[in-house]
């Protein structure tokens, strides 16, 4: 016995140290192709100790960790067509495949393997009429543009992203069947955006703005430091955070003991001082907005009580106090309407022209030359600050219909959903409600539509679908053990 046991022991040892040098050696090699590959390098090996650790809940451990990735961007790019000439970039500028694409993979291999056992759940859905408003939608940008855009090519490139969000909502809708399913979603989710906060804050104390890839950074202007997030970009990381802050906040107010809501005051207070440092005011107005709707929606549904709301009302007063100085000099100082009213009045004059079928998705900067300015025509290409202009010139009236209609059902069904007796469902969907709202004003005044805000608007769409599966179940449920009784 003590023989085979040596044995064993060596094996292990010699196991171990074979896969230490093999994995050393493609440290090394990784190192000389640049920071992405020895990242990934680095993803892998998590990923298969997680897979170690959490064998036996699989599904929830990759459910976690892709939605966890979202705010990262991390991706690789298969084909790379970069403008440099434009100050703006279009929606995506070629062909990549991001760490969520990748492990949503795995997750629709797993799915399939439980669908051919015959232990799914449930069969599979479109979750209308999200589902098939989302599915419309690609469509519509697809063949629109194939009609309309100058160069097709990065149109299909935005198709391809909107598609692999689609798949990203098909299957989330499909496989949050219970309320664990949704806790994990949205734990992940404010771990990526606390994540996110803590990145920015050691940026804005350092001084350096390193993105996840090791690319410096630096968006110094009038303004001064930005801190700038995993993905270089101070707007969309800013963004992303003000959309799941609702979400902290709705926790905060339900939760029962005290030392639950200690921590999520501090989470709440950290993912502040992120969006503080990114010194972004589209951001700081859609919490001040958020904050508000929450608010009411307790009020007006019964689980926020009036001292609740005075307290809410003076640690924002305080919170307010504390990051004046920011704010005072953010709005003291930076660009007003001498940039963002000529790139309006540029975006308009498109939209005369092409008011029914628009340019094309991601065709706005091959355009702009011929409705700029004179005196600034050939020298600036920037981007219309507003998701509404850009959609109705990139998509026309029909296609802005389609999108804002998704954007105004999915808000319709989460109001609605406030009312539920289900405490976590109501609580998610007076969180999502107040980000959707929110996110309206943001809109106005930014390009919200973007790679990794559209992925989270995805995830947020197929959490208002499954909390409507969720809710009918229960309902039904109800409603049988009621009739039952009565018999």
């Amino acid at each position: 016995m003590p023989k085979s046991s040596s044995v064993s022991n060596a094996a292990v040892m010699f196991i171990c140290g074979s896969a230490a040098l093999v994995m050393g050696h493609l440290l090394v090699t990784a190192m000389q192709y640049g920071v992405k590959p020895v990242l990934f390098l680095f993803l892998v090996v998590l990923l298969f100790l997680g897979l170690a650790l959490f064998i036996r809940d699989l599904k929830t451990f990759l459910l976690f960790m892709m939605i966890l990735l979202i705010p990262t961007g991390l991706d690789y790019h298969v084909s790379f067509r970069p403008l440099v000439q434009f100050q703006s970039s279009p929606f995506v500028a070629g062909i990549a495949v991001t760490s969520v694409d990748f492990l949503l993979a795995i997750l629709y291999i797993y799915w399939f393997a439980l669908v051919c056992l015959g232990r799914s759940m449930r069969r599979p859905t479109l979750g209308h009429p999200l589902g098939t408003l989302l599915l419309a939608w690609i469509a519509y940008s697809l063949i629109a543009s194939k009609l309309t855009a100058t160069r097709f090519e990065y149109s299909i490139y935005e198709v391809i992203v909107l598609s692999l969000g689609f798949l990203l909502y098909f299957y989330l809708v499909n496989n949050l069947n219970t309320h664990r399913d949704l806790r994990v979603v949205l734990y992940a989710l404010f771990a990526g955006a606390l994540a996110q906060a803590v990145y920015m804050i050691g940026q804005f104390v350092t001084g350096l703005n390193y993105t996840l890839m090791g690319e410096f950074y630096d968006p110094r202007d009038v303004v001064g430091f930005r801190a700038a997030g995993f993905l270089g970009d101070e707007v969309i990381s800013a963004q992303v955070m003000a959309m799941v802050f609702p979400l902290g906040l709705v926790y905060y107010l339900k939760l029962p003991d005290k030392l639950s809501r200690g921590v999520a005051l501090f989470c709440i207070l950290v993912g502040l001082a992120g969006i503080i440092a990114a010194k972004h005011r589209a951001a700081w107005l859609a919490i001040a907005v958020s904050f508000v709707t929450i608010l009411a929606i307790g009020v007006v549904r019964k689980w926020v009580a009036s001292g609740t709301v005075l307290k809410g009302a003076v640690v924002a007063m305080l919170i307010l106090m504390l990051a004046s100085p920011f704010i005072v000099t953010r709005f003291r100082v930076g660009t007003w309407g001498e940039v963002r009213i000529p790139l309006a009045r540029t975006a308009i004059s498109m939209f005369k022209d092409n008011w029914v079928l628009g340019v094309g998705a991601s065709n706005y900067s091959f355009e702009i030359d011929k409705y700029m300015p004179v005196k600034l025509r050939h020298t600036w290409h920037a981007s219309v600050h507003s998701e509404y202009l850009l959609q109705l010139v990139e998509r026309g009236v029909v296609g802005a219909f389609l999108y804002y209609w998704l954007m105004v059902a999915m808000s319709v069904r989460l109001w609605r959903l406030t009312r539920s007796s289900d405490s976590l469902i109501a609580a998610v969907a007076a969180g999502l409600f107040a980000a959707m709202i929110s996110s309206f004003f943001m809109r106005v005044f930014n390009r919200f539509h973007l790679p990794v805000s559209y992925a989270t608007v995805c995830v947020f769409l197929a959490l208002t679908a499954s909390m409507g599966y969720l809710e009918k179940k229960r309902l039904t449920t109800k409603n049988r053990v009621t009739t039952i009784g009565k018999e």
